[in-house]
């Protein structure tokens, strides 16, 4: 299912994942302490590139429920390493 995000300059409604031009601050920042992580995208009609936060990179999550997903799946890699015996 595409997330469809509306162009600022022309109102054209295209679907943002094939749009995606770059991950915004996530190279330059990090990413974990980002309010809100904006993708950067491009609007085929009038090329015009924008940010959104209206992208979900695979299928269906956004960039900031994937940023939880990673925090929970270290600290359950953390709460294992302490619980599981050493061999």
């Amino acid at each position: 299912m595409a997330k469809l995000t509306t162009c600022t300059g022309c109102s054209t409604r295209f679907d943002a994942r094939k749009a995606l031009v770059s991950a915004g601050g996530l190279r330059t920042t990090n990413a974990m302490y980002q309010r809100d992580v904006a993708l950067q995208v491009r609007c085929p009609n009038c090329r015009r590139e924008f940010t959104t936060t209206e992208v979900s990179l695979f299928g269906f999550l956004s960039p900031n429920g994937y940023r939880w997903v990673v925090v929970a799946l270290l600290v359950v890699i953390v709460a294992l390493m302490f619980w599981l015996p050493p061999r």
